[in-house]
């Protein structure tokens, strides 16, 4: 007899294939809903098992599984969106042995099976959407699926509501393995679109999570807690992320999705947060919930790194509130940070917390004792195969410096956490090779430097050659493919090539330092938490371009002993106090951009005549392109990016402008809008040049005045002291989604070099103007470039190098205004 109805809802994107139509349980029924603008009743005619079609085109997925709930008739139900196998046998096998008791059965991906009274349930099995409804019970509970809610939450929050009508009843559950079907967990993250949809901010919080809790009358149970805060949770885990999607919530939807989780976290119990630890939320996203409670001022320390070099280790606690005392003691004499700063913890645009995080001298130390306000506090640090974090003394007890050290290896393998105790055989030999590599001429104490693998002409090479010119005693080589076009250009003036490969690895674990103008390098392609012990060098990162946006969810997570920083603005917003990055005096250093001093040299031999182009340099866009597009050239060409530079670069206006002054146009495309030239229609007055075409200091250099839209290239052209437009018609846009870049401390209307517009014929008669003032810029973007660059005195690769020695000397480990 069948007791169970599968109610399917489908979209256009949704093929009906054999095997899917194979895959049909023939104990079930099936209600298939097509809310897709295509009627495919066909395609579903004579299966083999009882198969209702109904095409409602341009119904939401939640009305959808409504209409299909009305048109069952079976005792159980089950919701599914899409066409995806389902273990309908384990399901059937489960829902023959309920009883009229029970009100919801599902299946869960592991092999386990219980059931329990639904108000004696502590937390939700790990289930996927695999849940089978009593149709009666559901019916007469008068719940349905909220259309309000986003689409892949309005599930949950059905099953929250429908339980808790049912807390007399049981929940069953039957474990399956999950390999050869596929669905969603109840508390997956969700789906790139729906933190696309501002709803998610809003009316999911308001109509779901505190919409629930308010219904339990001040008494959440457990699992209902634990549901909707593993759902919350996901919300400050992808804000954390590098250019999360997240960045659609402006300030006053930013101030309605906090005032939610006001109400919504009021109502939850302090240790159901805690719990999310054993789930692996991250600290910080726990104590960020914590912070809308009468929260406990602090957390325990963390001493996360050890640098055997300098004599220092760093501490991090998380804090609520007014800034504590402070007490550390090495060896019962106080010891004050030599590096420090207060962090600040922002999510959706408002500071929920503070972290502290301070460098601390322990050389020649035996003991160290840590109190805020004088209370000490419990300390933890990585286990030693470099998993959970554990405790590695009580609060009361000093730490043993000595045997703290040994879980720290030097270089990168302790900075990011202890070397695993397997596989050991692999990283045996591994050591074993690299201790017979340096016995090959050249590798030993080698200092490896690096632009991309791909290509050079950045911070890298440019530093590579002062150091192999005025310090030829390091063992210096230059990493870079065969294959790339600098290959020949840097052979043949004489640098020491390593091409990616074996030999490359066993250089890196003979290493000293790695330098590289882009983070990728910075572990060589190791595993820390293998290689450990082997990865003694220091990582210094030079950057690519002057930092101006927001790169603290990228910064943060990344193993560098060095950042190089330009400007005094872009220095202070990462090592300033209440700005977002974990990164302190000890690691950031403003020397300038090794590459500056050559940019300088070659602007100041160039004759004036040579001076003779307008650039167009805009960067990208995110949504430019999908990946499932079937006709990516048509989309790009329709797109507002296309239209817009090519209206400017076909503009008579632009050309005229320019020949007027003798200034050829030259478009240099971002890297990714290659592909898509075509697209522009340049005419023939407009020259395109690429990387491969012509170094960029070069066209720098030969450059009157720029026009870009967000590129971080225009500090080359203010340290230039040269003229720069910038053309951001799309600025909301580009801040509030398109992109997923974070605004940072740089404004454009603020600090930039040249004025902001926004409409083509402005951009024109700006550039004329611009132009008429014999090329140099009006002097409040004069003022900003030379506050910008300081020190233009050819010596920031020295200023590098010398920051580069200091990271092992123990004398130097000391706070620098630079």
């Amino acid at each position: 007899m069948t007791s169970l109805t599968v109610v399917w809802a489908i979209d256009g994107g949704d093929a009906v294939t054999p095997t899917w139509l194979g895959g049909l349980h023939g104990s079930s029924k099936h209600t298939v809903i097509d809310i897709g603008k295509v009627d495919r009743a066909a395609d579903f005619a004579g299966t083999a098992v009882g198969c209702a079609y109904l095409h409602r085109p341009g119904l939401a997925w939640t009305e959808a599984w409504n209409l299909g709930l009305r048109h069952a008739s079976t005792r159980w139900l089950v919701f599914q969106s899409g066409l995806m196998p389902l273990p309908l046998a384990a399901l059937h096998g489960l829902l023959a042995e309920l009883d009229a008791s029970v009100a919801m059965g599902m299946v869960v991906g592991a092999e386990s099976s219980g059931r329990s009274r639904i108000d004696a349930l502590e937390a939700m099995p790990p289930a996927r959407r695999v849940l089978a409804y009593c149709r009666a019970r559901l019916l007469a509970s008068e719940v349905l699926f909220d259309s309000r809610l986003r689409t892949d939450f309005a599930p949950i929050a059905l099953m929250a509501a429908y339980l808790q009508t049912q807390a007399s009843a049981d929940i069953a559950w039957v474990g399956e393995a999950p390999g050869h079907w596929q669905a969603q967990a109840l508390m997956d993250e969700p789906s790139a679109a729906a933190w696309a949809d501002r709803a998610t901010y809003d009316e999911t919080l308001r109509h779901g999570h505190l919409a629930l809790l308010r219904a339990a009358d001040g008494a959440a149970p457990r699992w209902l807690q634990g549901l909707l805060l593993g759902d919350l949770q996901w919300y400050y885990t992808v804000d954390a992320r590098e250019r999360a999607p997240t960045v659609v919530v402006d300030e006053p939807l930013s101030q309605r999705f906090h005032a939610l989780a006001t109400e919504i976290l009021a109502l939850v119990d302090a240790r159901a947060i805690d719990a999310l630890l054993d789930r692996g939320t991250a600290e910080e996203v726990i104590r960020a919930l914590h912070a809308y409670r009468a929260a406990a001022p602090s957390t325990q320390f963390r001493l996360d790194a050890f640098d055997h070099a300098q004599g220092l280790v760093r501490l991090r606690y998380h804090w609520h509130g007014p800034a504590p005392a402070e007490t550390f003691m090495v060896d019962g004499h106080a010891v004050q940070p030599v590096h420090g700063k207060w962090r600040c913890c922002r999510f959706f645009q408002r500071v929920l917390l503070s972290e502290r995080i301070v460098w601390l001298p322990i050389r020649g130390g035996r003991k160290l004792s840590l109190k805020l306000d004088g209370q000490a506090l419990p300390v933890q640090t990585a286990s030693p195969h470099g998993h959970a974090l554990l405790p590695v003394s009580p609060a009361v007890e000093p730490l043993d410096l000595e045997a703290l050290g040994k879980r720290f290896n030097p270089g990168q393998g302790g900075a990011h956490k202890p070397a695993a105790a397997w596989p050991w055989l692999k990283a045996a030999v591994l050591r074993s090779l690299a201790a017979l590599a340096s016995l090959r001429p050249g590798f030993a104490r080698a200092w490896i430097f690096i632009d991309r693998d791909v290509d050079a002409d950045d911070n890298a090479e440019h530093l590579y050659r002062w150091v192999t010119k005025n310090r030829p005693q390091h063992n210096a080589w230059f990493l870079i493919r065969a294959d790339s076009p600098d290959w020949a250009r840097l052979k043949a003036e004489g640098f020491r090539l390593i091409a990616p490969g074996r030999w490359s690895r066993l250089l890196y674990l003979n290493a000293q330092h790695v330098v590289s103008s882009h983070l990728d390098p910075a572990l060589g392609g190791f595993a820390p938490a293998v290689h450990g012990p082997l990865m003694r060098w220091r990582f210094t990162f030079l950057q690519h371009g002057v930092t101006k946006d927001d790169m603290s969810h990228w910064f943060n997570g990344q193993p560098m002993d060095l950042l190089v920083t330009c400007t005094p603005d872009e220095h202070a917003s990462i090592v300033d106090d209440q700005t977002p990055y974990v990164l302190t005096t000890r690691e950031a250093r403003r020397t300038g951009f090794p590459r500056h001093d050559a940019l300088l040299a070659l602007s100041r031999s160039l004759p004036a005549n040579a001076v003779d182009t307008l650039m167009v340099m805009p960067t990208w866009r995110g949504n430019l392109v999908q990946a499932d597009d079937p006709d990516p050239m048509a989309s790009f060409r329709q797109s507002e990016y296309a239209q817009r530079w090519r209206s400017l670069l076909g503009s008579e206006g632009l050309r005229a402008v320019a020949a007027a002054h003798g200034l050829r146009i030259v478009f240099m495309p971002h890297p990714n809008a290659v592909p898509y030239l075509r697209a522009f229609d340049l005419p023939a007055h407009v020259q395109v040049l690429t990387k491969a075409d012509i170094r960029i200091q070069e066209l720098m250099c030969r450059s009157a005045v720029m026009v870009t839209d967000y590129s971080s290239i225009v500090f080359e052209m203010a340290c230039l002291h040269r003229p720069v437009l910038y053309y951001q018609y799309d600025r909301a846009r580009f801040y509030g989604g398109d992109h997923n870049w974070r605004p940072g401390y740089f404004e454009t209307a603020r600090h930039g070099f040249g004025p902001m517009l926004t409409v083509e014929q402005q951009l024109v008669d700006e550039l004329a103007a611009v132009l008429a003032n014999d090329r140099r810029p009006a002097p409040i973007y004069l003022d900003r470039m030379e506050r910008a660059f300081p020190d233009r005195d050819g010596r920031a690769c020295q200023r590098t190098y010398e920051a580069m020695l200091a990271l092992d000397d123990p004398q130097a480990a000391m706070p620098s205004d630079r």
